[in-house]
């Protein structure tokens, strides 16, 4: 639009990241006596891309976790998110992520049926306050699973579904 507010014509801006998740059980000890139970990593292989007007740019990133499961259904995990940064160059600017550090703590409830979650964000290298946020999930059935939780910092709700076949699980996530 024009000062005036009159329409002078019309863009798109499409945004996008695409993400290949794996995980995998590093260590496992079922004893009463041993701190952990379990500990488990995972890496995200991600590629982002941004559409706008009549110009794009794409670019890759990776991000690292590690999760460790104690006795009676509490765990706590980190997470390095952009390890390695998507870092998106148009013609005369380019865009890069920042790297952000996360660490969380849960607690499972009812025969781990249901969950309590929340964890700490901060970015590296980048003058930002602390943002906390708290979560919940559930799962029914034994296949289905909902989540809600909400981020203290922005002042905002997300949601979630999932659906659980044997050892494998599909998500889908939206604030």
């Amino acid at each position: 639009t024009d000062e005036l507010n009159r329409r002078m014509g019309s863009f798109s801006d499409l945004q996008q990241t695409y993400m290949l998740s794996y995980g995998m059980l590093v260590h496992s000890r079922h004893s009463a006596k041993k701190l952990f139970q379990t500990v488990s990593a995972g890496a995200t292989f991600k590629f982002s891309k941004q559409d706008l007007y009549d110009t794009g740019a794409s670019g890759w990133g990776l991000d690292f976790g590690a999760l460790a499961k104690f006795r009676r259904n509490i765990s706590a995990g980190i997470k390095l998110q952009n390890a390695i940064t998507p870092k998106l160059q148009y013609e005369t600017a380019a865009d890069t992520f920042p790297r952000f550090v996360t660490v969380g703590a849960a607690a499972g409830f009812l025969g781990n049926s249901r969950t309590v979650a929340s964890d700490l964000e901060k970015a590296i290298g980048v003058e930002q306050r602390l943002r906390w946020s708290l979560g919940v999930e559930g799962i029914l059935w034994k296949v289905a699973k909902l989540r809600g939780g909400f981020d203290l910092k922005n002042k905002e709700f997300t949601f979630g579904l999932g659906y659980v076949f044997g050892r494998h699980e599909i998500d889908y996530a939206a604030s």
